[in-house]
């Protein structure tokens, strides 16, 4: 038994020399310098970027003038003739002449519906030239682009919004997690006191033995929440160097995290007007309805007109027809398509207002939380200060001293767990953090 105790002793010691490490003072980093390093780095929001430019590509491309075309062209002509004299006679004289013309073209789409064309030819001696006009009264226009431009600005911005408020909520993480850290070492010590105490007891034949192995276990569990919460604040502070880009040896401090005044919280209106999610399923019902609109078959029916220099004009017209005009199969695929993205629609909204309700219940419970840290501080700071004053009347011991501390550390780590839940929340409803969509 007595060899059991040394082993359980000398175990204790090797425990002991672990706890001896402590983070030091850290030169602060902000929260506006992360959140400015993770909008300059955060690959999602690049791409976000990217795609939109390409969607105003496109939305030009799909512009009617962009369909504009000019063309130029260059003939040249070998032109011979030949006469014949004499009725028995093969002999032929011939001349040879080289014709040159050069013609230009010129076609502008001014709408979908109608476009205008202008041709002219000319070579050393003579000049022509004609203007023609297309109308296409039933053409339809493609809205797709646009439909793409409008749903990549929306991308584009909820990924600045993400992307900050991910930031912030990673800064806050480290911040939470070095002051589980800080409680941690000042259990693992208020542990280590006890363990003392007990072990002194046993020696003096005034405790038992198993009490003393209980301790250790104390100590144990002790030091194993330490190796997690040091385990946690590395994580945080790789996940916040992968956000913005910093090496995680450049991340070696940060301000303290307090509540933010003088916000505005969205309403529940505000938050469905402000929701990327309904933006998109109001795009899209649109778009829809555009389509149920134009559905409605005709005849295709083109009309032309073409004017010469010479004043000679032509005017042509072609109609043709489809069987969908009789029967209207597209309409009614078109009127099946809205209904169901009415009621995507009407779902997407519902939704919405339910997570705005959560965010709501995730809000009070943060308040809850934080106005019960307070008071849970404010008396372990009083405690504090008053084991404080007993050591040094010599009425309290310094092991009582290290208990006292741990409590307020561990009612400072809870404070900043309620700060950090009750600033991710209001984070979520606040109406600078909101996408604009107007």
């Amino acid at each position: 038994m007595k060899m059991a105790l040394v082993s359980w002793r000398g175990r204790a010691a090797c425990v002991c020399a672990l706890v001896a490490c402590s983070f030091a003072p850290l030169p602060a980093i902000s929260l506006d310098e992360a959140m400015n390093a993770a909008l300059a780095h955060d690959s999602t929001l690049a791409d976000s970027k990217s795609k939109l430019e390409i969607a105003k590509n496109n939305l030009l491309k799909s512009s009617s003038l962009y369909g504009s075309a000019l063309s130029f062209s260059g003939t040249v002509n070998n032109q011979s003739g030949a006469a014949s004299t004499g009725a028995s006679t093969a002999q032929s004289t011939g001349s040879d002449s080289v014709k040159k013309s050069v013609s230009a073209n010129l076609s502008v789409p001014l709408s979908k519906w109608l476009s205008i064309g202008v041709s002219g030819t000319t070579d050393a001696s003579t000049g022509s030239g004609s203007v023609s006009l297309s109308l296409v009264p039933f053409a339809k226009a493609d809205t797709s682009a646009e439909l793409a431009w409008n749903k990549a600005a929306i991308d584009a911005q909820s990924a600045v919004r993400n992307t900050l408020l991910a930031a912030r909520k990673e800064y806050r993480a480290v911040l939470t997690a070095q002051s589980e850290v800080a409680y941690r070492t000042a259990a693992v010590q208020t542990a280590q006191n006890e363990l003392s105490r007990i072990q002194y007891l046993v020696e003096l034949g005034k405790e038992r033995t198993s009490k003393e192995i209980s301790a250790y276990s104390d100590l144990i569990d002790a030091q194993s929440d330490l190796d997690t919460a040091q385990s946690n604040l590395s994580t945080a502070i790789q996940n916040l160097s992968l956000r913005t880009g910093m090496a995680e040896s450049a991340l070696t401090g940060f301000e303290s995290l307090s509540l933010v005044e003088g916000r505005t919280l969205v309403d529940e209106t505000r938050w469905v007007e402000s929701s990327a999610d309904m933006a998109i399923a109001k795009i899209n019902l649109d778009s829809v309805k555009k389509t149920k609109d134009a559905s409605v078959m005709l005849p295709d029916l083109t009309v032309g007109s073409q004017v010469s220099d010479s004043l000679a004009w032509s005017v042509t017209a072609k109609v043709s027809f489809s069987p969908d005009v009789i029967f209207q199969k597209t309409g009614s695929t078109a009127a099946e398509n809205l209904s169901i993205q009415e009621r995507s629609y009407a779902n997407t909204e519902r939704s919405v207002r339910t997570v705005w309700q959560n965010q709501q219940n995730a809000l009070a419970k943060a308040v809850r939380n934080y106005e019960n840290a307070n008071r849970f501080i404010e008396s372990a700071e009083l405690s504090y200060t008053e084991t404080e004053l007993l050591l040094a009347k010599g009425e309290a011991s310094r092991s009582t001293l290290d208990s006292a501390n741990e409590n307020l550390l561990s009612s400072k780590y809870q404070l900043q767990k309620a700060i950090e839940s009750l600033e991710n929340a209001r984070d979520q409803l606040d109406a600078a953090w909101q996408v604009s969509l107007k």
